[in-house]
Order: structure tokens, then C-alpha cells, then sequence
């Protein structure tokens, strides 16, 4: 069992940390901004824009220039379906990773016979925001002033 204060420290930690991280990436918008501002306001800024808005036309062009291209649409599904099949590949690895770092705490993995290791990176990061809650698993829960954890099937 972790020790309750140790826990509490830990959350401090990390909301002190995350509102660090909000506080400079609000500096670091505003910092954007102000260059896009001096950047803009440049006469050369005028050339570049025109030479953007006439690359994207080309590319529209060439984008329907090939939808009637059927050899091309047919890769393009291909690739597609490589990809999600890839990103669900790399979310199953990943898990597994997660697993085996908790069970063992090793930093590296043996991919193959020949000693060939690859580093396991376990990495954490904040989702969107929302409404704490508790969860159940780690909970104190107790029956009959038993917590659930010492509870015995046979007894």
C-alpha cells in the first residue's frame, strides 16, 4: 500500500508542474503572435502569401487531376489501411511495453535470439480536462470492515 502523504506530495507535484506547463505555453502563444505580426507586416511577406495562394491552386489542380486516376486512388486506400493497421499495431505494442516494464522495471528489451535490445521508453502525459474520479480498483473498499484486497475466497 502507498503511502497516502507520499501520494498527496505527488499530486501536488504534478498540478504545480502542469500549471507551469499551461502558464508557458500562453507565453510562448503570445510570443507567436507577436512575430506573426512583424512578419506580416513586411513588404516581402506580400510575395510569399501570393506564392502560397498559387501553390495551393496548383495542388488543387493536381489533386483533381488525380482523383480520376484509378491506379492512384486504389494505393491511396491501400495506404490507408496500412496506416490503421499500423497505429492499432503500435497501440497493442504499446500496452504490452506498459506490461512488461510494470512487471519487470526493466529500462531495455531482448527482441531476438542475437542479443539485438531495444530501450522500453514508459512515457506519461495529462489528457483533456474533466471531473476527477476516484477509481474503484484503488480504492479503500471494505466488506463487512474487511478491506476487499484481504478478503479470501475460502474463508
Amino acid at each position: 500500500m502507498t503511502d497516502k502523504q507520499d501520494v498527496s506530495d505527488k499530486i501536488e507535484s504534478i498540478r504545480t508542474v502542469a500549471r507551469d506547463v499551461d502558464s508557458r505555453e500562453g507565453r510562448i502563444k503570445a510570443l507567436r503572435d507577436q512575430i506573426k505580426q512583424i512578419v506580416e507586416s513586411m513588404p516581402e511577406w506580400v510575395a510569399v502569401d501570393d506564392l502560397t495562394q498559387s501553390l495551393k491552386e496548383a495542388r488543387e489542380n493536381l489533386r483533381v487531376a488525380l482523383m480520376n486516376k484509378a491506379n492512384y486512388n486504389n494505393l491511396m486506400e491501400k495506404l490507408g489501411n496500412e496506416k490503421s493497421d499500423l497505429k492499432d499495431d503500435e497501440e497493442v505494442l504499446s500496452a504490452c511495453l506498459v506490461d512488461y516494464y510494470a512487471v519487470t522495471r526493466e529500462h531495455q528489451i531482448e527482441l531476438n535470439e542475437s542479443g539485438d535490445a531495444r530501450e522500453v521508453i514508459v512515457r506519461g502525459k495529462l489528457g483533456k480536462d474533466g471531473k476527477y474520479q476516484p477509481s474503484l480498483f484503488n480504492a479503500s473498499i471494505e466488506v463487512n470492515g474487511v478491506p476487499v484486497d484481504q478478503l479470501s475466497i475460502d474463508g
